[in-house]
């Protein structure tokens, strides 16, 4: 994610800006620039809970420094210092690392529409509802016709205003408008067709089912690694990844029985209503 926003370009004047041109002071011409993050470093061993965690802290500092790097690049770097120099150890978490953040958005959130997260209570569980019991605003604008945030200048709260000319006429419209960003942009109805073919309904129904499917893999791809690494890190990992595999399926009905519900508009797969025990990817705890 800094990666992707650092190379991000704001196209000042027509130019190429990236991001982490504007950051570094060169643009306007000012002697000083960076950036600053905040992270939820505790008292764990591993600071951050996850032994895994550290990649993201990691990841930062190496951007802050030379934010020419590849994700490719800091994720190998973290894994050979953290775990050793085994190819098979090396190539897993790489894999499980730069797909994380996909996954965990595809069965959360995608195509932009965020919070729907439990934001009134433990800002954790799925709980979109919550969005409309609080004083400071509704983010995704769900409602019986159609879903996503209208922030355009046209029509909506003209946060996109606040781009370049270039970067505004990317998210202004429609027809511009990229699919992982649409509902954070606009709000459209559910049958609204995406870039990709498919409608805005059934995008969400297929992006619950296959990041959950995706979270569940990512316990089989962690598996491959039982003997590579210490047998304290392998079973914590392990765990960690079980229980997010069981959270996304948790998500995934919530989500999807919820837009069901709103929408009125069946899914074409025929997945959605079902009680969890028929649903596909049950993750039984090892024991």
């Amino acid at each position: 994610m800094w990666k992707e926003v650092l190379d991000f370009d704001m196209q000042v004047d027509e130019r190429a800006t990236p991001v982490k041109a504007l950051v570094a002071g060169r643009v306007f011409h000012r002697p000083t620039g960076g950036f600053v993050g905040v992270a939820n470093v505790g008292m764990d061993a591993t600071w951050l809970g996850s032994p895994l965690a550290m990649a993201n802290l990691y990841g930062f500092g190496r951007l802050a420094w030379n934010p020419d790097l590849s994700a490719e690049k800091i994720v190998d770097e973290w894994t050979r210092l953290t775990f050793g120099d085994d190819p098979l150890v090396d190539k897993a978490i790489a894999s499980l690392q730069l797909n994380s953040w996909n996954v965990y958005e595809s069965y959360t959130g995608p195509l932009g529409a965020g919070t729907l997260t439990n934001i009134t209570g433990n800002h954790y569980d799925p709980g979109p509802e919550s969005s409309e019991e609080n004083g400071w605003g509704q983010w995704h604008r769900a409602n019986h016709e159609g879903i996503g945030m209208d922030r355009t200048m046209a029509t909506g709260t003209g946060y996109i205003g606040q781009y370049p000319p270039a970067v505004q006429k990317l998210y202004e419209s429609l027809a511009n408008c990229p699919d992982n960003l649409l509902l954070f942009f606009h709000h459209v109805s559910y049958t609204y067709v995406l870039h990709s073919g498919k409608t805005v309904i059934q995008h969400i129904y297929d992006s619950h089912y296959e990041g959950a499917d995706r979270a569940r893999d990512f316990i089989a791809q962690w598996q491959t690694l039982e003997g590579h690494i210490d047998e304290e890190r392998y079973r914590d990992i392990l765990a960690r990844l079980q229980y997010q595999a069981t959270q996304a399926i948790v998500w995934r009905d919530a989500i999807c029985n919820w837009i069901y519900h709103l929408s009125g508009i069946a899914d074409d797969q025929k997945r959605v209503g079902k009680p969890a025990s028929q649903s596909s990817g049950e993750v039984q705890p090892q024991r």
